[in-house]
């Protein structure tokens, strides 16, 4: 059965988020400063836009929000999944699925051959991929 490589789907996920977070952010901050432009205009003419600018600033910020707690979520569960490792499977854990590095590095890092290496990320990959289900 093939297993896709559980390092380049969260660094996908984890981009996703970080992009969607950045858009959310720059929307909020657009909606924030069409409310504070309208606040010194006559209210006939701008309370439309001042109430437009408002709820689509809300709706930003509800969303930015909700990223947040998903990316949250998915942190948590693969630290809880994690804890069940020992130190040297999170190292390495650390070092292949979110430095990147290659199975040598984590062998030369580590200590370990690089068979060993191999056989510890497969495992985790193997294992965690049950957790992450884009």
């Amino acid at each position: 059965m093939f297993v896709p490589n559980l390092a380049d789907l969260l660094r996908a996920e984890l981009l996703n988020y970080e992009l969607a977070i950045q858009l959310a952010e720059s929307k909020i901050a657009y909606f924030s400063s069409r409310m504070e432009r309208d606040k010194g205009l006559p209210m006939a003419k701008t309370k439309s836009r001042f109430v437009y600018a408002k709820i689509a600033k809300e709706r930003w910020e509800t969303f930015r929000d909700d990223v947040l707690e998903i990316k949250k979520s998915l942190a948590q569960g693969i630290d809880s999944a994690l804890a069940a490792y020992p130190a040297l499977h999170r190292q390495i854990f650390s070092l292949y699925f979110l430095e990147q590095a290659s199975i040598d590095e984590c062998a030369a890092k580590t200590g370990l051959t690089s068979r060993q290496v191999k056989a510890i990320v497969e495992k985790i990959n193997g294992d965690l991929h049950e957790l992450y289900r884009p």
